[in-house]
């Protein structure tokens, strides 16, 4: 059995009576129906004689002639549709319409798609942009920490190094283990209760904080204020106790809690 579907002309009914025609003079059986729509109008049966008068049936609102071709008596057959051309054309404009619909379907989902994965997108983002700004956060504090140190250490290399040499410089220091100590500082050789041969001098040299001010040092508006309020509260020689044994403390953090607890311990004494 084949189903053929096809555009009505009247090349095509020709053909197909040529066909039948042709059957017969072969002495082939066989019979045939004719429909126009959905309503019979030619009976099962094999005389040719009715099969052109049926175009003369044919209303302008007719969707399509069927014609069925049946092998002998058997009920199988090759069914042939002519349609004609305004039904064509208004299945072909419903298949356009149709064809739109499901593009504009399928646009709709792909949006959906596309919408989904950009809300996974940001949100991955802004996970990572949350990490980022923890480890930002964690860098700078870290940074802080090293402005600090070196701000201490370039203050103490600024101010302790006048009076280092202006306590060699003094006679009695220079005499005491802390000179000795001061001479190793300063890389002149010495042990702590030995200190370093040292250059004759005229007597004691003092130094005002206005000889070395901090506030010269480079540092910014913070540690600046920071300076200038040790400058305030001690003499030269006292700053430069105190920044040496910071010295200390910076190279060896397990001092920190020995100082505190020699001070405390006076303190309480």
């Amino acid at each position: 059995m084949a189903f053929n579907r096809l555009s009505y002309s009247p090349e095509d009914f020709q053909q197909i009576y040529d066909l039948l025609l042709s059957k017969k003079k072969k002495g082939i059986a066989f019979t045939y129906d004719i429909a126009i729509g959905e309503i019979p109008v030619v009976e099962r049966t094999d005389n040719l004689k009715l099969f052109k008068p049926v175009l003369g049936r044919i209303r302008e609102d007719s969707k399509s002639i069927t014609i069925r071709i049946y092998s002998g008596k058997s009920n199988n057959n090759d069914k042939y549709q002519l349609v004609f051309k305004h039904v064509a054309g208004q299945e072909l404009a419903g298949f356009d319409d149709f064809e739109s619909k499901i593009t504009k379907e399928l646009d709709r989902r792909q949006a959906e798609l596309d919408l989904d994965r950009f809300r996974v997108q940001n949100a991955e983002l802004l996970k990572a942009n949350k990490a980022l700004t923890a480890d930002n956060d964690r860098l700078e504090s870290e940074l802080n920490g090293m402005q600090v140190k070196h701000a201490l250490l370039g203050s103490f290399g600024a101010i302790a190094g006048p009076f280092l040499e202006g306590a060699l410089n003094n006679s009695k220091l220079s005499e005491s283990p802390l000179g000795g100590l001061l001479g190793n500082m300063l890389g002149s050789g010495g042990t702590k209760h030995q200190p370093a041969e040292l250059p004759s001098g005229s007597g004691s040299t003092s130094f005002s904080a206005e000889e070395t001010p901090l506030s010269n040092a480079g540092l910014s508006p913070e540690y600046a204020e920071l300076c200038r309020n040790l400058e305030a509260m001690f003499t030269p020689q006292e700053r430069g106790l105190i920044l040496s044994i910071l010295g200390h403390m910076a190279d060896d953090k397990s001092k920190i809690l020995t100082i505190y607890q020699l001070v405390d311990s006076r303190n309480n004494g």
